[in-house]
């Protein structure tokens, strides 16, 4: 029993050194501190010619290396103008250093310095620049806001470097704060984007432009009544197929038919695009461009159409396309007579990634789960019937698809 115990206790004893010996390597590893490439690495020269081209919102600094071979990069240390210090820097097979995200046109001090692998900076080599204005102060200067239907539309005109910038909406919410209401990112020189989903009613609005190095600029405020539209009802939705329509499968084709086009049934997960596997197919021998025609079943004041795919940016999916309206009877004949141009839209692939399940980014997913949206000519008076336009499909191919189609508007004229 005395040798029991006794072996009991020598299994804690063991155990607490176990413990005791693991700890003090966690501890060891986390205290482990990584130094130079090298130590004592040889002295190196500084840069020379140093020449700073001005850019929005930065500069391109060039140089000259310094010989030696112990040059690990090149850093160069720019004053911001609250004083504090931002760094640069290019390894030692460049000659040039991109300073950008500067927050203002101003004068810039800056420092460059070869660095060796000991990370013993060489004596300086001090410049000034004035950058050119910056890409989000550009794009606030020319930043408009007015109502639009169903809520507001922001625009810029000036993003000439195409920077990557974000538009920031504010409004009162329904307990009176003033908060974030939505934002909108784009690299495009002249944006047009509208926040949506408002009440036709006098708010308070407010819209900034902050850019991906933190710049925010100054507000703009407006106080606006969002134009009234209204989701409209498919209930009444029918085909009206006319002569010169794209020819259809036929109706014992189940998973392809016109009635998918208005039955609310949807995709809006990439994941997932199919759903029931019901489109809209045409069936025709002729070349692209091709138009069907249906009946809304009343007339509208028309605002938007927001179009849902099917295919992801492949095979029969439509690309390119226009919408056309027509307010009365369309001329039995098939022709264009009395039809109205409402918009068009041609759909793209944000990051321009061939087709692949590899070669998808989370923009790209985004943009299609999202749909087409597409403003309408909204001066074309009331309109009942709809043509639409396949101008081109992704394959280059007969024939085009889509899934879904709905419209925003008004019954009050």
């Amino acid at each position: 029993m005395v040798g029991f115990k006794r072996l009991k206790n020598m299994k804690k004893y063991l155990l607490y050194t176990l413990v005791i010996c693991l700890g003090w390597l966690v501890t060891a590893c986390n205290e482990e501190k990584h130094g130079p490439i090298e130590q004592d690495a040889e002295p190196i020269g500084p840069v020379s010619n140093v020449q700073i081209e001005p850019t929005p919102g930065g500069g391109n600094i060039t140089y000259t290396l310094p010989i030696g071979k112990s040059l690990s990069h090149v850093l160069a240390e720019v004053e911001m103008p609250d004083g504090q210090i931002k760094q640069f820097v290019s390894s030692q097979y460049t000659t040039t250093i991109i300073v950008e995200g500067l927050p203002k046109e101003a004068t810039y001090k800056v420092n460059v310095y070869a660095v060796n692998r000991s990370n013993v900076k060489s004596p300086g080599i001090s410049s000034s620049f004035e950058c050119l204005k910056p890409p989000y102060m550009a794009a606030f200067e020319s930043l408009e806001i007015s109502p639009d239907f169903g809520g507001v539309k922001l625009k810029w005109f000036d993003n000439f470097s195409e920077a990557k910038l974000g538009v920031v909406l504010m409004a009162n919410d329904s307990l009176g704060d003033f908060v974030q209401y939505g934002s909108e990112y784009s690299t495009l020189k002249d944006l047009t984007h509208s926040f949506r989903g408002m009440k036709s009613a006098e708010n308070h609005f407010g819209a900034f432009i902050k850019d991906r190095f933190g710049n925010v600029s100054d507000t703009i405020f407006a106080d606006l009544t969002p134009l009234f539209e209204t989701l409209i009802s498919k209930a009444k939705f029918k085909e009206h197929t006319l002569p010169g329509d794209a020819a259809q499968y036929p109706a014992s084709e189940v998973s392809v038919g016109f009635r998918y086009i208005w039955d609310d049934v949807y995709s809006n997960n990439y994941a997932s695009p199919y759903m029931n596997y019901r489109s809209f197919i045409s069936n025709d021998t002729r070349p692209l461009p091709l138009h069907i025609t249906f009946d809304l079943g009343a007339k509208y004041l028309l605002t938007r159409m927001r179009l849902n795919n099917y295919y992801q940016f492949q095979n029969r999916g439509v690309k390119k396309y226009e919408i056309w309206g027509h307010a009365g009877t369309p001329p039995t004949d098939g022709s264009w007579d009395g039809w109205v141009k409402l918009g068009e839209h041609e759909q793209f692939k944000p990051s321009g990634n061939p087709f692949g399940p590899s070669n998808v980014t989370e923009a790209d997913k985004r943009y299609w789960e999202t749909g087409d949206m597409v403003t309408l000519k909204d001066d074309a008076g009331p309109i009942r019937y709809i043509r639409f336009r396949a101008l081109s499909n992704w394959s280059g191919t007969l024939n085009f698809n889509l899934m879904e189609l709905t419209f925003w508007g008004s019954d009050q004229f």
